[in-house]
């Protein structure tokens, strides 16, 4: 299924308690952090495909632990922190716009449908300096990536 196919949350969540390499392909997902109950199977299945696109690793901090503005989409699942992009096999590059393997990412998710931003039901992207052109959020995001599904239509907030 194509990247746009996994813009919304399914409500499932997958790889709770989890930590290491979750996800070896041709790309690869890292959970630095074990979420607690899990990746929404749409965000994960997303990455997935990201990943592979791209034959990155995307390497996570933070799904559904960590501190969190309040209604945040990462206590659903349905949010992930990227904290390093890279070629599968290179070092390890960290996820700031001055990484070009990040910007590829950003790219390739914004192609996809992705939204700069969480203000409506869409799937969103934050990276940068708080009140940016990619981080209209007050929250800064230079050191990491947040993306986003949005959230399952069963669920009001």
């Amino acid at each position: 299924m194509p990247l746009a196919a996994f813009q919304r949350g399914t409500g499932e969540r997958v790889h709770g308690g989890e930590t290491g390499v979750v996800y070896s392909n041709v790309g690869q997902l890292v959970f630095q952090r074990a979420p607690r109950l899990g990746a929404d199977a749409s965000l994960f299945a997303a990455c997935k495909i990201a990943a592979d696109t791209l034959a990155f690793t995307l390497v996570f901090s933070s799904i559904d632990t960590g501190q969190h503005v309040p209604g945040s989409r990462h206590r659903l699942g349905c949010a992930g922190d990227i904290v390093a992009v890279y070629p599968v096999g290179e070092p390890v590059k960290k996820a700031t716009l001055a990484n070009s393997f990040c910007r590829q990412l950003l790219t390739l998710f914004r192609d996809a449908g992705w939204h700069v931003g969480e203000g409506g039901d869409w799937p969103g992207l934050l990276a940068g300096p708080a009140h940016s052109a990619l981080n209209p959020s007050g929250i800064p995001h230079a050191n990491h990536v947040h993306i986003s599904v949005a959230r399952p239509r069963h669920h009001a907030s």
